[in-house]
């Protein structure tokens, strides 16, 4: 019988919590949210009136989406369409309502990397990271600068801290396997690389490293194959070997993003010399914005 009433009392006040949750989320916003948010929306208005964009912006506007969302969306949109300056000030507004936002420290990274300061970007991506240390896209954003400036040793201290996170990421994998492959740690590089590849084949990153590790592990016929098919995914003939490849850095609404390749005009050899060739660094991307937790 004490464990039936115990269970009855648990039961009480879950319904009491469910109803009092109800409610809050039933309640109508008060004069002073109103107040917020249309003053949020006047300064949204002044920022992106007259871009090609603001008629879609209106739309998110109209949502009922949170605040912090509708700005997250806005500020993909604006970033995507290369309106750095409007996104920069969108992402401000985030962290001007959620001044713990990790989203909107992670954003401001992405539009430092788009300048191409990268110290500056790397504060935000960390400060991001602090906040939340699960957030994926900051942490691979992390990881391309880290890569890109051949710091591969602190891209494997931060990934291997997040394994879990990694082996569910695709892009989180291709970081990871570049930096081992460039700290010589090439069986580790090849078999995430080969997790990839079984997930998708229509990555040129994998089989551009796939190559570079079979040519490392021996394999010279193998590797030329990955080099062919690497060619073949970025569309040129005689395709070039990418000199400072840094991975991937994620900025589209896409699972896989766009990457641009950073390339030296040089041509892949196929010859028994490309055995003792230093493989060269990793490559140049976009970056991917945040679909998650916005």
């Amino acid at each position: 019988m004490l464990y039936v009433g115990i269970i009855l009392v648990l039961i009480g006040i879950l319904s009491i919590a469910l109803l009092l949750l109800h409610r809050h989320r039933t309640e109508p916003p008060t004069e002073s949210q109103i107040e917020s948010e249309a003053k949020i929306e006047e300064k949204i208005n002044f920022i992106t009136q007259g871009l090609p964009e603001y008629d879609d912006i209106v739309e998110i506007l109209e949502s009922e989406d949170p605040t912090v969302v509708k700005l997250s969306r806005i500020f993909d949109k604006l970033l995507l369409s290369n309106r750095i300056s409007a996104a920069e000030k969108i992402a401000d507004l985030i962290l001007e309502i959620a001044p713990e936002s990790a989203v909107g420290y992670m954003r401001l990274g992405l539009v430092s990397m788009r300048r191409g300061n990268f110290e500056k970007a790397e504060r935000y991506l960390r400060t991001a990271l602090d906040i939340s240390p699960s957030l994926v896209k900051a942490m691979n954003n992390l990881a391309y600068i880290l890569n890109y400036q051949k710091r591969f040793a602190e891209t494997v201290e931060l990934m291997e801290k997040n394994m879990d996170i990694v082996n569910q990421n695709t892009v989180a994998m291709i970081n990871l396997a570049i930096a081992y492959f460039h700290l010589d740690k090439i069986k580790n590089a090849f078999e995430l690389l080969n997790k990839v590849y079984k997930k998708d084949q229509q990555i040129p990153e994998v089989h551009l490293y796939i190559g570079h590790c079979l040519m490392k592990l021996g394999e010279h016929d193998k590797a030329m194959l990955a080099y062919q098919r690497y060619k073949a995914l970025v569309g040129q003939e005689g395709a070039e070997k990418p000199s400072d490849e840094a991975g991937k850095a994620e900025e589209s609404q896409q699972e896989i993003p766009r990457t641009e390749i950073a390339t030296e005009k040089k041509e892949i050899v196929i010859s028994e010399k490309e055995n003792e060739k230093e493989s060269e660094q990793p490559q140049n991307p976009d970056e991917e914005l945040l679909d998650e937790e916005k």
